[in-house]
């Protein structure tokens, strides 16, 4: 009996470690419904989320998985079968109740060697919510609540699954065909803060787009889809700006909606060190140049004729041949700047020439006007005006463009003067506001950059541009209105008693060179015929002469009897 004691005993203990050890390796973690909670999951082990005490009116459980970088599995099945299990950094499954079910579970696996933070979530919805995915006819997940993002440098490219009108327990889902007409698709960002990419940012991010009363409150709406269009978009992006996208999807008659799983991305490659911002020297050297330049011609453009012209030939030729050398050459855009570079120093001088030889106000301000009108366009299809719809095909932007660059050249060609003023505060403000850019990697450098791509890049008029505007852009936007403020009523005060433009430099110069001969023939005319000397030396002759002929006259008269 004692040695059988003995062997129960033993038996015990090696059932209890052996507990223990499944415990550690299948680590529960109990959640909230709608409280996302963050998993320190250590590498290479798995774990189940669960949530109890679910109540007999709601239908499914909606479960999230977010990670910053490193990818985590997540399935409805403790053995992780392919058909229910889905990889990623953003990740959700939708498990549907039994009529007897009071809780649900999730489980998370980590694939890597190191120890990570999961954001994890479980949201509960009732029979009247619509269900995300649920329409799935593309990915593996038969339920795919999953947004798909396809990263590019300049845009980002997603898509997502139709979603079905929600269903009770034990009740067969509706067609999805009949039913979506009745969903409406809403499309939000949000961006996380410039130049932060650390991961409690990351997480507080992802936590304000869970809900669909957060998403709406904290998100940027992009576009609204309806069964009438595709289930696909595209988006602009920043390598290393952090956003997290996500669709909300309403039943417009039961006033319901749910929203998918976010998704994030910095458009850059997180673990490979790419999505890094730093100022080299050359981002320095522009800074530099640019706000020299800026301050230049924002205060002192039009009193330095010359120098405004060739500083606006070089940023007008620049931005030509750099459109032209990506379109039709296939060098990379480091070298096309280069090229754009020496083309436009060639096209600076060319313009001072012109305007040295010719002196034409008229023809010069109309270039310096088509550069500021180029910035003006930009800057209004920067807005949400440049993303109505109209502006997707070629033939509407190609003819809409050109039209708001010749707005301010039409109206104000006659005021030569105001158009160079205003011309070059305008241009001037935006170059010193672009110096700034540099270092806080704000937004407002694809005022011009968004125009480039969208005549330089294929299929980028199909993009959707929204960018972050946060305080950085808001400072800088007041910047850029002050100083053009500042600089036209300092231009206009300093030349308003003097010429609107000063002569030709060639003509001043011509009509130097016609006026020296004339003024020799006038000095001629007046001149004697003997110059000084030759004058004294005349009269002395001249009066020795006299004096000789007169003093025998002057004796004979004298020597005359009465």
């Amino acid at each position: 009996m004692t040695v059988i004691a003995e062997y129960r005993h033993f038996c015990l203990l090696i059932g209890v470690f052996g507990l223990f050890q499944a415990r550690l390796e299948g680590k529960d973690v109990i959640i909230e419904p709608w409280n996302a909670t963050v998993v320190s999951l250590p590498g290479q082990s798995e774990a189940v989320v669960t949530v109890e005490d679910i109540p007999s009116n709601y239908s499914f459980v909606l479960f999230q998985a977010h990670t910053q970088s490193e990818n985590v599995s997540i399935s409805s099945t403790q053995t992780f079968e392919e058909t229910v299990t889905i990889t990623g950094s953003h990740l959700g499954i939708v498990v549907f109740l039994k009529v007897s079910d009071s809780s649900a579970s999730m489980y998370l696996r980590s694939d890597v060697n190191t120890s990570l933070r999961v954001l994890v979530s479980a949201d509960i919805h009732t029979p009247a919510d619509p269900v995300p995915g649920a329409c799935n006819e593309v990915f593996k997940l038969e339920n795919d609540p999953n947004i798909h993002l396809k990263t590019f440098k300049y845009s980002t490219n997603f898509q997502f699954q139709w979603g079905n009108l929600g269903f009770g327990r034990q009740v067969p889902p509706g067609i999805c065909e009949q039913h979506q007409k009745q969903l409406l698709y809403d499309i939000y960002i949000f961006f996380l803060p410039e130049m932060d990419q650390s991961e409690d940012t990351f997480l507080t991010s992802v936590r304000k787009m869970l809900k669909a009363s957060d998403v709406v409150d904290n998100g940027i709406k992009v576009m609204t889809i309806s069964e009438s269009t595709k289930s696909i978009g595209s988006v602009s992006s920043e390598v290393g700006q952090g956003a997290v996208l996500t669709v909300v999807v309403t039943d417009t008659k039961a006033g319901t909606s749910a929203v998918y799983v976010p998704a994030h991305t910095y458009s850059c490659l997180f673990q490979d060190g790419a999505c890094s911002r730093k100022v080299d020297a050359v981002d320095g050297v522009i800074a530099v140049v640019s706000v020299i330049c800026g301050l230049f011609l924002c205060f002192f453009g039009h009193r330095y004729l010359k120098t405004e012209f060739f500083i606006f030939g070089f940023l007008a030729f620049v931005l030509m041949s750099y459109i032209t050398i990506t379109k039709l050459s296939e060098l990379n855009s480091e070298a096309a700047v280069g090229v754009s570079v020496v083309v436009g120093l060639v096209g600076g001088a060319l313009f001072l020439i012109f305007w040295y030889f010719c002196g034409l106000p008229v023809v010069s301000v109309l270039l310096v006007g088509l550069t500021a009108g180029y910035l003006f366009s930009s800057l209004l299809f920067f807005t949400p005006f440049g993303n109505l719809s109209y502006w997707h095909t070629t033939v509407t932007y190609g003819l809409t463009f050109p039209c708001a660059v010749l707005i301010g050249p039409v109206f104000l060609l006659c005021f030569t003067k105001t158009l160079n003023i205003l011309s070059c505060t305008f241009v001037g403000s935006y170059l010193c506001v672009l110096c700034v850019d540099v270092f806080i990697w704000s937004s407002l450098k694809y005022v011009i950059l968004n125009s480039v791509n969208h005549q330089t890049l294929p299929n980028y008029l199909n993009i959707t541009n929204i960018f972050p505007f946060n305080t950085n852009e808001v400072i800088l936007s007041v910047v850029w209105a002050g100083l053009f403020i500042a600089g036209t009523v300092f231009q206009f005060y300093r030349e308003r008693k003097k010429p609107p433009f000063p002569p030709c430099p060639a003509h001043v110069k011509k009509a130097k060179r016609l006026e020296r001969p004339l003024s020799h023939t006038h000095e001629e005319e007046r001149r004697p015929l003997l110059n000084e000397r030759s004058r004294s030396d005349y009269a002395q002759g001249h009066g020795r002469t006299i004096d000789n002929h007169q003093k025998p006259a002057e004796s004979t008269h004298v020597n005359q009897p009465a």
